[in-house]
C-alpha cells in the first residue's frame, strides 16, 4: 500500500489488518460449508481473489485497502474450505498427513508464485497483480467447469462428488 500513498503505519497493519479478516471469516464460512455445498462456497474464495487483484491493480489507496479485505476473506475462505474438503476424502487414520501433504504442498505452490510474482514485480508492481488475476480467474474458470461439466457429465452433485472421493 505504500506505493499507492498509504503512511508508514498503515502499510505496516496491512498485514494484521489481512489476517483479522480472515479470521474473521472461518468460523462463518466453515459453518456454511457444513450445510451447502462446499464447492459451490469455493467460488466466493475465488471471486475475492479476483477482486483483490483488481483493487491491487487500480493504484488506489481506498481501493487497495478494499483488495486486503478481499484478499484476507479469500484466504480465510480457501483455507477452510479446503481442510473441510480433505478432512471429507482423506481416510480417517490419516487425515493429519493428508493436511501435512496438503500445506507442504501449498508452502512450495507460494515460494514459486512468489518467485515469479517478485521477478514481475521487479519490472513493475502492478505486474504482479495482473498475473495474479491471470491465475485467479483461469482458477475460477477450472473450477466452474469441474462443477458444471465435469461432474454433470459424471452425473454426481459436486457435494456428493467431494464426499464420494470424485
Amino acid at each position: 500500500l505504500s506505493e499507492m500513498g498509504a503512511p508508514t503505519w498503515l502499510s505496516a497493519s496491512t498485514i494484521g489488518i489481512f489476517n483479522l479478516i480472515s479470521a474473521s471469516c472461518c468460523f462463518p464460512i466453515g459453518n456454511l460449508s457444513d450445510k451447502f455445498d462446499r464447492s459451490r462456497i469455493l467460488y466466493f474464495s475465488f471471486i475475492t481473489l479476483v477482486l483483490s487483484n483488481l483493487c491491487f491493480i487500480s493504484n488506489n489507496l481506498s481501493i487497495g485497502l478494499l483488495g486486503v479485505v478481499c484478499w484476507g476473506a479469500q484466504r480465510g475462505t480457501s483455507q477452510v474450505l479446503f481442510s473441510a474438503i480433505i478432512a471429507d476424502l482423506a481416510p480417517k487414520k490419516i487425515i493429519g498427513t493428508a493436511l501435512g501433504i496438503f500445506y507442504l504442498i501449498t508452502g512450495v505452490i507460494s515460494v514459486v508464485a512468489g518467485t515469479a510474482a517478485g521477478h514481475l514485480a521487479d519490472k513493475a508492481l502492478e505486474y504482479a497483480f495482473w498475473f495474479g488475476l491471470a491465475v485467479s480467474l483461469c482458477s475460477l474458470l477450472f473450477l466452474f467447469i469441474r462443477n458444471e461439466f465435469l461432474l454433470k457429465r459424471a452425473g454426481t452433485p459436486p457435494q456428493e462428488a467431494t464426499l464420494a472421493g470424485a
